[in-house]
């Protein structure tokens, strides 16, 4: 009589694959966390305060809802939450606050919100960059005496100032490269698309199509793909018969 010997199936395992002997191994280092700012506490701050004055919106909301009548909060909890002045005003003054301390957390990196710009007649920037009224004060008094006797100091926001600015004799105030920045497309057919040039500074002025349409200041698009773009689109809006 034979003996036939069974063998075990060979099985998987889930264990690493060891290396040949020899091979190199490279150790990976995880990549060093990100440094946390004072911003990045003050930007948790701000969403924690958002949330809780949009649940007691949300609460305040329901109660004027199916839901809110078929279930009413007790009349104690609503005479706490419908206190609006002081919901309000709490939230006004938190707004307020955070901003301000921002503004100086800006400041003690030297990265101020505002600056201040010497102005002259027909909107013309004579002196820009100035960290206080103070320190453009000696601008605005040497462009006074020198032809631009109605020179004034014009408080800008660093990243968004003169966002709102419209119309050609705005292009004199921007300065060096610009670049296309954005379009507001047209609502209707007698409407037309409206295009946005931003100088080096951040400022943005707002202009019509047909305004800008051949207009010098193309030719001040420092990046070729970007200049494309702006041509591209004047010429669409053309075609739309957005003259």
């Amino acid at each position: 009589m034979t003996n036939a010997t069974a063998e075990a199936p060979v099985r998987a395992t889930k264990a690493p694959t060891r290396p040949a002997k020899g091979t190199p191994v490279r150790g990976v280092e995880p990549a060093p966390p990100e440094p946390i700012s004072a911003f990045d506490f003050l930007d948790r701050i701000g969403e924690i305060g958002v949330h809780w004055w949009s649940l007691i919106d949300h609460v305040l909301d329901t109660q004027s809802s199916r839901t809110g009548k078929e279930q009413p909060l007790p009349d104690w909890a609503l005479q706490i939450l419908q206190d609006q002045g002081r919901h309000h005003t709490s939230y006004d003054e938190f707004k307020v606050q955070r901003d301000n301390l921002r503004e100086v957390l800006r400041l003690s990196r030297g990265e101020p919100t505002y600056c201040y710009e010497v102005w002259g007649d027909r909107t013309t920037r004579l002196s820009l960059r100035h960290d206080s009224i103070a320190d453009a004060m000696p601008a605005r008094d040497h462009w006074r005496a020198n032809g631009h006797p109605n020179a004034f100091i014009m408080k800008l926001h660093r990243r968004n100032n003169c966002s709102t600015a419209e119309g050609l004799a705005m292009l004199d105030t921007l300065l060096g490269a610009v670049q296309f920045a954005g379009v507001s497309l047209a609502q209707g057919e007698d409407d037309e698309h409206v295009f946005q040039m931003m100088d080096e500074t951040g400022r943005t002025v707002s202009l019509k199509a047909s305004e800008l349409r051949g207009h010098p200041i193309l030719a001040r698009v420092s990046s070729p793909k970007n200049r494309e773009s702006l041509i591209a689109w004047l010429g669409n809006s053309g075609k739309d018969g957005n003259q």
